[in-house]
């Protein structure tokens, strides 16, 4: 999806590459690991409700990818500048574009795929609702 729109924003043939090549390594990859079977035991669910939990899961899964495509650019940035030397400025410009635009994404994508459920999860006094009046209640209990 994100190699689609680089495409359409840069039209280099590079977003296509990289995207189709990191897809094919991460398949190869969860091909490999669904060989040995379920390895993580099982843990109590923080996120309650289904939609946080799916809200949380596609986030954080954008955001993961969105990293792992990031840094196969780059990866092609280094390989075409110092190992086959022929990276001209503009594709480098394009390149360094796409990795900066990418990685903040990814960033944004990570961070609140983390945060949003699991305060939303909490109550609304971990959203800045009344947070005062929360830690107030839990003060006057500790002295009383």
């Amino acid at each position: 999806m994100l190699g689609s729109i680089l495409e359409l924003i840069f039209r280099n043939g590079i977003g296509t590459a990289t995207a189709s090549s990191t897809g094919f390594v991460t398949l190869l990859i969860a091909h490999h690991l669904s060989g040995d079977g379920d390895t993580m035991e099982m843990m109590r669910a923080v996120l309650d409700s289904n939609f946080w939990l799916a809200t949380h899961v596609v986030v954080i899964t954008l955001g993961y990818a969105s990293t792992f495509l990031a840094g196969a650019l780059a990866l092609i940035y280094v390989l075409r500048k110092y190992f086959f030397g022929e990276l001209d400025e503009a594709t480098g410009k394009n390149l360094a574009g796409m990795v900066y635009g990418i990685v903040c994404f990814a960033t944004l994508f990570s961070f609140v795929g983390t945060t949003a459920p699991s305060s939303a999860a909490s109550g609304p006094t971990s959203l800045g609702a009344d947070s005062g009046a929360g830690i107030r209640r839990k003060t006057a209990r500790c002295s009383s």
